[in-house]
Order: C-alpha cells, then sequence, then structure tokens
C-alpha cells in the first residue's frame, strides 16, 4: 500500500469515525437532527476522498469520466446537506433562501448526469504520468473547463454568504458559541474552495490534499460540538438521575397520600396512600380502580363517577385543579379528602398525578363550628322566645289579679258589691294566681334540670292511685270543656320504681296538655303490660295534633306550633320539656304519634 493510499485511509477513518459517533448520538436523542447532517457530510467527504483516491490510479478515459461524475454527484448532494447543518446549527431558517440555494443544485444534478463529461469539464486534452515528490507516479489529467463551471463559481460565492448571513445571524441572536463554531469549522472549506476553482484547469494531488485536509479539519471542528453535547448530556443525565431519585423519594416517603392515574387504573402509589385508605400494602390499592374508593354519591348528592369525569376533564383543560372530595376506606369509612389533580402529558395515554391531603378533622370542626354557631343562635332565639313568653305568662295573671282587686276594691268602697260578684272575682284571681304559680313552678323545675340540682328520691309507687288522683282533679276542667275523660287499667297491681314527684309531674302536663289542646271529644288514659310483660300508660286525645315538622321540635323549651301573643292556646312551652327530661331520670320509654286534626297519643312505657 502506497503513502497516498495509507493518509487517505487515515482521512476517510477518521472521517467515518466521527459520523459513526454522530449517528449513535442521533440514535439516543442527542441533538438527533445536528448528528444526522454530521453523519451525511462526513460520508460524503469520505465518499469524495476514496473517489479522488481511485481517480489518481484509473487509466482508461471512461473510468475517469465515471468517477468525475460521481465526485460531482457526492459534492453536490454533500452542497444541499451542509445548507441543513448550516440551518440546525445557526437557526437561521428562510424558505425563499433556502429553495434559492436547492433548486441550482438539482439543475447541476440533471446538467452532470447528461453531459459526457460531466458538469465541470468540456474536453479531455490528455493523460500524463506524473510523480509526486515521494516517488510515486499517478496519472495527471489535462481538461477543458466546462462553461458550467462559471454558474458553480457563481454558486459557490452565494453559498458563502448564505453561510456569512447566517453566522450573523447566530450571533445576533445570542448563540455567540455556535457562530464561532460555523466561523472556524467552515475557514478551512472556503479557503479549500478558493483553491479548487484556481486550479481547476490542472488536476494536482497537492490540491486536492489540501482540499482532503480542510474537510478533515471540518470534520473535525464540528465533532468538537458533539464533544461538547456528550459533556452536557452526561451532566444532564446525571442531574435527571438524582433528581429521578429525590423525586421518588419524596414520592414514596411523602406523609401526604400520593398516587399516579392512567384512564381508570392505579399506575404507581406510595405508602401513605394504602395506608389512609387502610390497605396494607401499595400492591393491595394499585389492584383496585379508582371508582372503588369512593362512595356512590358525593355530598352534593351529584353520582361520584359522573363528578369524578367532570373534575379529571377540568384538569386536562386547566393543567391542574384542587377540591374537596368524600373517598372510603377498605372498610367503608368515609374520609374527606383535598384533592389536587395535576396533568402529566405522556404519549398518547396523559397521566393523572393525584395529591390528597386528610382534612377529616377540619371538616369536623367546621361542622361543629356550624353546630355550634346554629346551637348559639337558637339559644338567643330560645332566650328571646323565653323572655316573651315568661313576660306574657306572668303579666297576664298578674294583670287579672290586679284588675279583680281593684274591682273588688271599687265594690267595697261605693257598696254595690253583692255575693255573686265578690265569688266569681275571687274565682278569677284564684284561677291566675294557680296559673301563675305553675309557670313559676315549671321555671324552678327546669332550673333544677338544667343546673343538675334536682335530686330524685326512688320508691315503689303504684301508679293506678297517682293516676286516679289526677284524673278527679282536672275532670272538672275536662267537663267545662265537655271533653270526656276516661280511665282503665288492666292490672290490679301497677307498682314501678321511680321518683314520685317527677312521675306525678310527667302525667300532670300530659293531661293538662291533652285537656288544652282538645276542643270536643275524648281523652283516653290506660295502664296495660306489652308483650315484654313491661307497664305501658297510654294517653291518648281527640284534638288538634301536630304536624310532622313540628314533631322533630316537640320536646325543644319554649317552643309551640302556634307562636306569637295572637296564638290561641297560652302556655309557655315548658312542659312537654320537662316530661322528656323527667322520663329520662326515671328511665321510661318516651313515645309519641300524632296527626294534625286527628289527635294524639303519648306512649310511656316503665322499664
Amino acid at each position: 500500500m502506497s503513502l497516498l493510499q495509507i493518509i487517505i485511509s487515515i482521512f476517510v477513518g477518521i472521517l467515518m469515525a466521527g459520523g459513526l459517533f454522530s449517528i449513535n448520538l442521533a440514535v439516543r436523542g442527542i441533538d438527533r437532527k445536528f448528528n444526522l447532517y454530521y453523519f451525511l457530510i462526513v460520508t460524503g467527504m469520505s465518499l469524495f476522498l476514496i473517489l479522488s483516491l481511485i481517480s489518481y490510479y484509473v487509466t482508461e478515459i471512461n473510468d475517469f469520466i465515471f468517477v468525475e461524475k460521481a465526485i460531482n454527484v457526492v459534492l453536490l448532494l454533500s452542497c444541499l446537506v451542509l445548507i441543513l447543518l448550516v440551518q440546525e446549527i445557526s437557526n437561521y431558517r428562510n424558505k425563499n433562501i433556502f429553495l434559492l440555494l436547492t433548486v441550482p443544485l438539482i439543475l447541476f444534478l440533471i446538467v452532470n448526469f447528461f453531459r459526457k463529461y460531466g458538469i465541470s469539464i468540456d474536453e479531455l486534452v490528455r493523460i500524463n504520468k506524473t510523480e509526486i515528490y515521494y516517488g510515486e507516479k499517478l496519472n495527471k489529467y489535462e481538461i477543458v473547463q466546462s462553461v458550467w463551471l462559471q454558474f458553480i463559481k457563481i454558486y459557490l460565492a452565494v453559498l458563502l454568504l448564505y453561510i456569512i448571513k447566517a453566522i450573523h445571524f447566530a450571533y445576533n441572536n445570542k448563540r455567540r458559541k455556535d457562530a464561532l463554531l460555523l466561523l472556524i469549522s467552515f475557514m478551512p472549506v472556503v479557503i479549500s474552495m478558493g483553491i479548487t476553482i484556481s486550479f481547476f484547469d490542472q488536476q494536482s494531488v497537492n490540491v486536492n490534499f489540501i482540499i482532503e485536509i480542510s474537510f478533515v479539519l471540518f470534520a473535525i471542528i464540528l465533532s468538537s460540538k458533539n464533544f461538547n453535547d456528550i459533556i452536557n448530556y452526561s451532566r444532564v443525565s446525571k442531574a435527571l438521575e438524582e433528581s429521578e431519585s429525590r423525586f421518588r423519594t419524596l414520592f414514596e416517603k411523602s406523609a401526604d397520600p400520593m398516587l399516579l392515574i392512567q384512564g381508570n387504573e392505579f399506575i404507581d402509589c406510595n405508602e401513605a396512600a394504602a395506608k389512609i385508605l387502610n390497605y396494607e400494602s401499595i400492591e393491595d390499592l394499585k389492584k383496585i380502580t379508582p371508582d372503588q374508593i369512593s362512595p356512590e354519591y358525593q355530598s352534593d348528592g351529584q353520582l361520584s363517577r359522573t363528578k369524578a369525569q367532570e373534575l379529571i376533564a377540568l384538569t386536562k383543560i386547566r393543567g391542574s385543579h384542587n377540591f374537596e372530595w368524600i373517598h372510603t376506606t377498605k372498610e367503608g369509612i368515609e374520609l374527606w379528602i383535598e384533592v389536587t389533580l395535576t396533568l402529566l402529558p405522556f404519549e398518547k395515554n396523559d397521566l393523572i398525578f393525584v395529591s390528597w391531603r386528610n382534612i377529616n378533622d377540619r371538616k369536623k370542626a367546621e361542622e361543629d363550628l356550624i353546630s355550634a354557631k346554629e346551637k348559639a343562635e337558637n339559644s338567643e332565639k330560645v332566650k328571646t322566645a323565653f323572655l316573651a313568653q315568661m313576660s306574657h305568662e306572668i303579666r297576664s295573671p298578674l294583670f287579672g289579679i290586679l284588675s279583680y282587686i281593684s274591682l273588688i276594691k271599687e265594690g267595697l268602697v261605693e257598696g254595690n258589691l253583692d255575693k255573686t260578684e265578690c265569688d266569681q272575682y275571687f274565682k278569677t284571681i284564684e284561677l291566675s294566681s294557680a296559673r301563675l304559680i305553675r309557670t313559676i313552678d315549671l321555671i324552678l323545675n327546669m332550673s333544677e334540670l338544667q343546673t343538675l340540682s334536682y335530686n330524685p328520691i326512688f320508691t315503689m309507687l303504684d301508679l293506678n292511685p297517682l293516676l286516679s288522683n289526677l284524673l278527679d282533679e282536672y275532670l272538672e276542667t275536662a267537663n267545662k270543656k265537655n271533653i270526656k275523660l276516661s280511665f282503665s287499667a288492666e292490672l290490679p297491681v301497677t307498682n314501678v320504681t321511680c321518683d314520685e314527684y317527677s312521675v306525678n309531674q310527667i302525667f300532670a302536663n300530659l293531661i293538662d296538655n291533652a285537656i288544652k289542646y282538645t276542643e270536643e271529644g275524648e281523652i283516653k288514659i290506660s295502664i296495660e303490660l306489652n308483650s315484654e310483660s313491661k307497664i305501658v300508660v297510654k294517653i291518648i286525645d281527640t284534638g288538634i295534633g301536630m304536624s310532622d315538622d313540628f314533631l322533630s321540635n316537640l320536646f325543644t323549651p319554649f317552643t309551640q306550633e302556634e307562636i306569637g301573643y295572637t296564638r290561641k292556646y297560652e302556655g309557655n312551652g315548658l312542659g312537654l320539656a320537662l316530661v322528656k327530661n323527667y322520663c329520662q331520670i326515671n328511665n321510661i320509654d318516651l313515645a309519641v304519634k300524632s296527626k294534625k286534626g286527628i289527635g294524639t297519643e303519648f306512649k310511656l312505657t316503665f322499664q
């Protein structure tokens, strides 16, 4: 092998090594376009070197013409790749200039194909043997330049201007390293172009050798970008690995539950997510679908599945979304969760990154706060109602007492008060006083219960005589309203262990209410045994009854279905509240059934 062949082989080896390295980087995704164009350009340079070497040894004219035309094709195609490479490095892209530079290349290729000697030669004069400086003899061709060569010279000048413009563009757009790279790498190529054009009519090994060296220098200088890229890639890859490791640790060890959802399945989750839902492991949680960790309906009454689809669609539009959601644990226990959804675009199927925060305690505190506020408001209303009703309940009988005392005094002074009128006045005073005393007793009784100062005394008590005495007491009142008051007892002995005073108050209040709210009909009181052999007392009236809405507030102090000073029935609303409290003290189950306009039944079961 001659020295020239060795040198050309070394040059080709250098170029192809750079080309293979660049194509490897392109496959790995590092600056793909640049490395692809670089590979094509150094491949073209390598073919030029190989074809140039072949041209030195061919002896047949036809063989020389074929090789020369092939060299022209390689150079013209390399120019096209060169334009693309300059665009990629400088980021200078202009469609009109690109067309201006590529159309002539296509024309040159067509001319090169159809002309006998190719685009650069009009005539081959003769072939001589020439000896180069280290003793090897090669063929030397004397040629006549083609007129097309003038167009090529003009084209190369335009191409050079384009490269200068691209360098200027890169420099002005703060890509100074790229501008410097283009300037330095194209210097030897520009010099070799000048030499080629100047000595084109003299086929010289020395001239070609300079061109070949310029190509190698061009490739080596450009390859420095690859080395910078691979260094940066290694640095970035390492940083990415460290970052991924940090985020993986953050994801796995975070106290806040985190999940990745794709479609309708969990792709990944951390230990906190499995723990909050009481699943034994991450794998157990990943086996189920997102639908299975939500109740059928959310707090607003909307289907969980439908609402979830709406929120995910909103996340895909906004990129992220935050909201409150009810999830269910493995055991079906509901949990309030603050959810943050973040869209992660991923190939065909996007991922949804889910972050949870347990707000169960916060929601409970909010509910307690709302409840406390409502209680405070209700308490204020009750207080206002209490003051208003107590004022009415005390002032009304006092007014009656004072009025009739005044009438009695006036009659005594004038001497015209007869016995009948006097008896009537005293009867009214007596009733008003009784009403006043009853009101005060109810207030005192409720006060004792609320301050826990009432001390019950439990003894054995027979209910029969207790109820009989109460009926005798209220019989006159019932008769005045033409109400039939009846009592029946299936049992001869009705002994129960209870506090006598509070039990007496229970029945007194219930009978009093039954008479008060019954305009006609009857009131039945009965004692019987139920299926569990427990004593049951029923008080049934045919009064006005109560609505279903009011029944829920029946035992709330100071409440009546009719309110205001214009209400038909007097009372302070404490009676049934006391009944409820006294029943609890005596362990009596109290049940109520009532229909508006039909009547009411109170059922008391002694335990």
